[in-house]
């Protein structure tokens, strides 16, 4: 199979289920991974039918070439999908921001704040950790919100042996999951924001490591830097 067959098959409905403000970059990405791919397949034939080569240079060139196309994709991973990962990551950060607890400024007024969330906390670590978060998902109290949210880390029910440990209140990503749920309802703008740039991430890795797939199954000695190869006169 040649590379960026499988990629050539996907690519149109990777291109067709995105909105059309996203298709520009989708195909110039996509283009990039198939330049990589096309001209692997090119110089690969050319390799192979080179009478001037021994089967010891035969054997390099299929190393060079996969190594030069397999560096181009690893550029596309360090630069493109790696903005992408970091803009997701930031917008998470700011809207998980925005769902961090803030305690009233005034220290009269916290003190009793901390001793309501402590006596929340207090009866919500009776339950399992499956039903805090249950709590967590349905409930629109912001006090019971804000005790789970700013919780410490709790002792687990015991395990088998007796023992316990220490365990986040309730699960992180189900936490992230939950609050990126109610920023959809107050901030939809962003929300979409967040899923478009994951979606661009997800296609762009797809591409990379489909096409990667195929030039080290057509040449699996190969790596992104080659030894350098030391010439003799």
């Amino acid at each position: 199979m040649k590379a960026g067959t499988v990629l050539k098959l996907a690519a149109p409905r990777y291109i067709d289920t995105h909105p059309p403000h996203l298709r520009e970059d989708l195909i110039k990405q996509l283009t990039t991974v198939f330049s990589a791919a096309d001209t692997f397949n090119v110089e690969l034939a050319a390799n192979a039918t080179d009478k001037n080569l021994s089967t010891q240079g035969r054997a390099a060139g299929m190393k060079r070439v996969a190594a030069s196309a397999l560096a181009k994709l690893n550029a596309v991973e360090t630069t493109t999908i790696k903005n992408l990962t970091d803009r997701a990551a930031s917008i998470e950060k700011a809207m998980l921001g925005k769902a961090t607890y803030t305690p009233p400024t005034d220290p009269a007024e916290r003190i009793s704040h901390e001793l309501h969330l402590q006596e929340i906390r207090g009866q919500l670590r009776e339950l399992p950790s499956s039903e805090r978060l249950s709590v967590y998902l349905t409930t629109s109290d912001p006090l019971v919100l804000a005790a789970i949210e700013s919780a410490p880390m709790t002792l687990s029910a015991k395990r088998p042996d007796g023992s316990r440990r220490l365990e986040p209140f309730i699960d992180p990503e189900q936490r992230t999951t939950a609050v990126l749920a109610r920023a959809e309802r107050d901030d939809p703008a962003t929300v979409n924001t967040l899923r478009e740039v994951q979606s661009l991430r997800e296609v762009y890795t797809l591409a990379v490591n489909s096409v990667r797939k195929e030039i080290l199954d057509e040449v699996p000695e190969a790596t992104s830097k080659p030894a350098l190869t030391v010439h003799t006169g």
